[in-house]
């Protein structure tokens, strides 16, 4: 029996030192506080040790590594939860620095627009005050014209009744020769006559 529980003792204290370098990392005074009771308790004599302490420090040791297992899958899903929200935060940046770049792109495509639409404007003020001029000329010359077709219209009243003078004058013209080629066609008939 005696060499069954060195046996025991030897294989737990090989546990314990294995156990030992793992819980290196814990800083949870509890655990440590358990592990160096453990250890304290397997160094004791050997012959002192009976069968329900090497249960008891078994259940110990079984209790820190189930801890230690929860605690490495607590900060297990923490890390995962961690790098999820981290990618995920990442995605979401980089969408919203793709979206900037395309509302910067956008941006720079509207003021170009306006730019563009700006210097049409002028373009089109320009060419609006060239026509203003361009009217103001032709009114300038319509007038002008007005005024020399109002002179010609006068001329034109004038000739016309200068014409109509003229034409009651050949009209009275052409009557008195017409008379008088009467008057010269009976003398002509008269001496015709008289000379038969």
């Amino acid at each position: 029996m005696k060499t069954n529980a060195d046996k025991i003792v030897l294989e737990e204290a090989e546990r314990t030192s294995h156990l030992e370098e793992l819980l290196l990392d814990l800083e949870r005074p509890e655990v440590a506080a358990e592990l160096q009771k453990f250890v304290d308790d397997t160094e004791q004599d050997e012959e002192g040790i009976e069968l329900n302490q090497i249960v008891r420090n078994s259940k110990v040791l079984l209790d820190i590594i189930t801890e230690q297992a929860r605690a490495r899958l607590i900060w297990q899903i923490v890390a995962g939860c961690f790098l999820v929200f981290a990618v995920a935060t990442s995605f979401i940046c980089l969408g919203l620095y793709m979206n900037r770049g395309n509302q910067i792109e956008k941006f720079g495509l509207a003021e170009a627009n306006i730019q563009r639409a700006g210097n049409d404007i002028k373009q089109a003020e320009q060419k609006i005050r060239t026509l203003q001029g361009q009217l103001a000329d032709s009114k300038a010359e319509l007038k002008n014209a007005q005024n020399l077709l109002d002179g010609s219209n006068a001329d034109v009243k004038n000739l016309q009744n200068q014409l109509a003078d003229t034409a009651q004058r050949l009209k009275a013209l052409q009557n008195s020769n017409a008379e008088a080629v009467k008057q010269l066609n009976e003398r002509l008939q008269k001496l015709s006559t008289s000379r038969k």
